[in-house]
């Protein structure tokens, strides 16, 4: 019973913020999602996922002795959420104020991007298929309003690249998807989790630069599973280490976390026994 056994899919991203109201009104105007708040935390639903917006001071609870990185230091990943039309979407951001850190530009790699950044310096993607035929779904609306805004993708930054690929394929028992020298796809529900090698990063998000694995963490993943200590189990089995935990909290969740080899966290959550 590996972790993805348990659910396969990535159930909430934790993301640490300097301004959590600044970073609430950006997201619902950008996005127009409506915000969910919480004692500790504000939430929006992108898909399957929720995001929870969260001050870096809370960090300390849930990622110690991780640290968060500053948002000056740069990205360890991107969000992305695939579009119609590029030019469009990024047309409509323009007019809500929105400006880009870079694109739309045709990549190498088959699509037409462009990103921008929230007030926290999260980096995100907006990606659709080039206009000459390359393979891929570039259905949907043509309107920024008429878009899912579902991550459908997420980019990891790694230094190693086939010690993370290990990690993913043997903790969580997914095999690669797509891959080459400086990329690996897994499969997580209807998200593609993506480990960038730091040169493909640096392509991917510059001028923005690229944070390295001691900066700390702007975000963190977490999936829901039946049994925690089951998992942690096999986790071990597999030469997964255990990062913090298993601890019991008072909001009635037993939670324990791994780390992978680019320092990318992990939480494992079941219910209290």
């Amino acid at each position: 019973m590996n972790m993805i056994a348990c659910g396969n899919r990535v159930d909430v991203l934790d993301v640490y913020v300097e301004d959590v109201e600044g970073t609430k009104s950006f997201y619902e105007k950008v996005f127009g999602l409506p915000a969910t708040r919480h004692p500790d935390c504000v939430d929006f639903t992108f898909g399957d996922t929720i995001l929870h917006l969260r001050d870096v001071s809370s960090a300390a609870e849930f990622i110690g002795p991780a640290e968060v990185a500053s948002s000056a230091d740069g990205s360890r990943g991107v969000f992305t959420i695939f579009v119609a039309d590029v030019d469009a979407a990024c047309a409509e951001l323009a007019r809500r104020g929105v400006g880009l850190v870079n694109g739309p530009a045709d990549r190498s790699w088959g699509l037409r991007t462009a990103c921008f950044a929230d007030p926290a310096g999260q980096i995100w993607e907006l990606a659709a298929l080039r206009e000459d035929g390359v393979p891929g779904s570039g259905a949907g609306a043509r309107t920024w309003d008429g878009t899912e805004k579902r991550i459908g993708s997420i980019a990891l930054f790694v230094e190693d690249l086939q010690r993370a690929q290990s990690f993913y394929r043997d903790g969580f028992g997914l095999p690669a998807g797509h891959d080459s020298h400086d990329f690996a796809d897994f499969r997580f529900d209807r998200m593609t989790i993506r480990l960038l090698d730091i040169p493909r990063a640096r392509q991917l998000v510059e001028p923005a630069t690229v944070a390295g694995p001691a900066d700390g963490l702007r975000f963190t993943f977490c999936v829901f599973v039946e049994n925690v200590d089951a998992v942690l189990d096999e986790l071990a089995d597999c030469g997964v280490q255990l990062f913090k935990g298993p601890v019991d909290m008072s909001f009635g969740h037993r939670i324990a976390s791994v780390r992978d080899p680019g320092g990318h966290i992990w939480e494992v959550v079941g219910q209290i026994s």
